[in-house]
């Protein structure tokens, strides 16, 4: 089956927001920053960014930039995601 570009990306980044990884900031990269990351187009990152934004975890500002919410926030500081390594190695 074919996975979408976009939607690995929401997961990735919806994983990313859940682990904690922008727990010491509220706003995001740059669409420009995480368009390279993901060596995507905007338009794709964008795709990505709505269903976020569908989901609660992040609100976009026109010309400020894409911001986690209160939702999101407190998803990154009180969720602990098991991973495979912290199964096998503690």
């Amino acid at each position: 089956m074919k996975t979408i570009k976009s939607d690995a990306i929401y997961d990735d980044l919806k994983y990313r927001i859940y682990s904690g990884e922008f727990n010491g900031s509220k706003r995001l990269p740059s669409e420009t920053e995480l368009s390279a990351f993901y060596a995507c187009s905007r338009p794709t990152l964008r795709k990505a960014l709505e269903v976020l934004v569908a989901d609660g975890l992040v609100v976009q500002r026109q010309g400020a930039g894409s911001f986690l919410t209160e939702k999101g926030l407190s998803i990154s500081q009180t969720t602990e995601i098991p991973t495979i390594r912290t199964s096998l190695f503690g």
